[in-house]
């Protein structure tokens, strides 16, 4: 993606594409936009996604909802049940996410194997 501009009208094109054509199906599922303060454009540790999140959070008027696992994320809901979060997972809770993947493929099923 080449940035927040481009991004946006993406997005209004789409919404004017599926308003053009009544007959293409829309989700049934209510879809939300998760942006991470994780990403390239994020980095900093948790201070800076924390920060993130509640810069989100008083922007969109809302309270900054904290996991027991210290996620903490903000979201504002619009017409149809869409969302839009932002959300920042804790450097610790990803290191022992990654960790638990490291596994990922070490691991081989025989076929009829309990």
């Amino acid at each position: 993606m080449n940035g927040r501009g481009e991004y946006i009208a993406g997005l209004r094109e789409l919404a004017d594409y599926l308003e053009a054509h009544p007959a293409i199906p829309v989700p049934t599922v209510v879809p939300q936009v998760t942006v991470y303060t994780g990403t390239d454009t994020h980095t900093g540790g948790d201070g800076v996604g924390r920060a993130i999140v509640d810069q989100a959070a008083a922007t969109f008027g809302t309270g900054v909802h904290v996991s027991s696992s210290g996620h903490r994320e903000a979201a504002r809901k619009f017409a149809g049940g869409l969302a839009y979060r932002v959300l920042h997972i804790p450097d610790a809770a990803m290191a022992e996410h990654d960790a638990r993947q490291s596994y990922t493929g070490n691991i081989q099923v025989t076929a009829g194997t309990p």
